[in-house]
This record gives C-alpha cells, structure tokens and sequence, in this order.
C-alpha cells in the first residue's frame, strides 16, 4: 500500500482578537474573556495578565474549528477583577507555533470600574461607580437637611 504524505501548508497566525463578556468591567463581578486567532497549524493560545500567566485554574481547554487552510484557536479565561487590575495589561498571545519568532499577541489595558456601597443611617445606601480607583479617598458624601 501506497501512503501519501500530508502537506501542511504553513499559513502566520492573525493577530489574535480578545473580546471581554461583559464589555464593562466592574471590580468584584465575574467576567469571561475569550482570545481567537488563525494560523495553520492551529494557533495555541495563553494569557498573561501584567506580565505573569493568568491563573491556570480559570482557563478552559481551548476550543477549535476549521476555516479552510486557516485553523482557529480559542481560549478562555475566567476570572473576578479586583480593584487591583485596574490598569494592568491583558496579552493574549500564540505560542508554540511556526512562527513564534515573531511575536504575534494581542494586548488591552484593563478599566475596571470599582463600585464601592456606603450606607448613610438606617435607610439610605449610596453606591458610587468611577473609572479610576486612586481617587477614591478624595470622594466625600454630605447629608443634611
């Protein structure tokens, strides 16, 4: 019997698209990003956050499907964002494939909103969401009547 070679026919990956579910990051909630990009062979995919290796513990196997030559790889992480996060760098990026040479990622830098909850009396309960959580300490609430 006669066996014919397979041809790979070797195709850089896309830089890869991170898209964040939900798209408003608010410290404390859940929040699922997924990582894709095309390549062929199949792209594998990682996650780093502020230069470390997000936690392996949050990530799930990584999905695939086939796009003609191109073949897609996807990966998810999930995770609770703290205010600590804010400002980090996310980096989704290909690793071990033909032309991990080059490096071929994709980086966002994290807004989370922090939602902080203060409670004035027995009845009224204030809940404040902003952008940047340095300037926390300088927000000040004044009652009366």
């Amino acid at each position: 019997m006669l066996l014919h070679p397979i041809l790979i026919i070797p195709a850089k990956p896309i830089t890869p698209v991170i898209i964040s579910d939900p798209t408003d990051l608010v410290n404390g909630q859940s929040v699922k990003f997924t990582c894709t990009s095309r390549a062929n062979p199949r792209p594998q995919l990682r996650f780093l956050l502020g230069g470390a290796a997000a936690p392996a513990s949050n990530s799930t196997p990584p999905t695939t499907s086939d796009e003609g030559l191109l073949k897609q790889g996807s990966q998810v992480w999930d995770t609770v964002l703290t205010e600590e996060d804010n400002g980090k760098e996310l980096k989704c990026e290909v690793v071990d494939h033909l032309y991990t040479q080059e490096e071929v990622s994709k980086t966002i830098t994290l807004d989370v909103f922090c939602k902080y909850t203060a409670w004035v009396g027995l009845y009224l309960k204030i809940t404040v969401v902003q952008a940047n959580p340095k300037y926390w300490p300088s927000v000040r609430f004044v009652v009366g009547i």
